[in-house]
């Protein structure tokens, strides 16, 4: 009795091994992407947050005049975080950890002062879309 794997065996076993490994190598980089993207998503609504916290708050760092609004201002791969009393002053910028690209409609969201509510707009990062409604709740 012959002991051992003829050629053929070992090649379609070698196959099977390749094909799991490809389908393996594809689900971990789309998982990895998505991660990237949910935590994208996730420091832009923690800005918006922040920005609606600070306005209710009244809190001004750089305004030596009265507050009109907290904003962050969107570019292609980063954003701002600004108070804006007269001039806009930025606290702090923030970069996409992904390769994703930002679309806002508008390019700056506002959060007002004295309860005035938000600028109403749409925030699109790969798939998932942020929305804000005028009276500043975010989805």
């Amino acid at each position: 009795m012959n002991r051992g794997f003829t050629l053929v065996e070992m090649l379609v076993s070698i196959g099977i091994v390749m094909i799991i490994f490809s389908a393996g190598i594809a689900s971990y980089r789309n998982a990895t992407r998505n991660q990237a993207l949910d935590s994208d998503v996730s420091l832009i609504i923690q800005t918006l947050n922040i920005a609606k916290t600070n306005v209710n708050s009244g809190k001004k760092i750089n305004c030596a005049s009265s507050l009109e609004a907290w904003q962050i201002s969107f570019s292609q791969s980063s954003f701002d975080l600004q108070e804006l009393c007269g001039s806009a002053f930025t606290t702090n910028t923030y970069r996409l950890s992904s390769n994703n690209i930002i679309t806002a409609n508008p390019a700056i969201i506002k959060f007002y002062a004295l309860g005035q509510g938000a600028t109403t707009g749409t925030i699109n990062i790969g798939s998932k879309t942020i929305t804000i409604s005028s009276t500043g709740v975010i989805q």
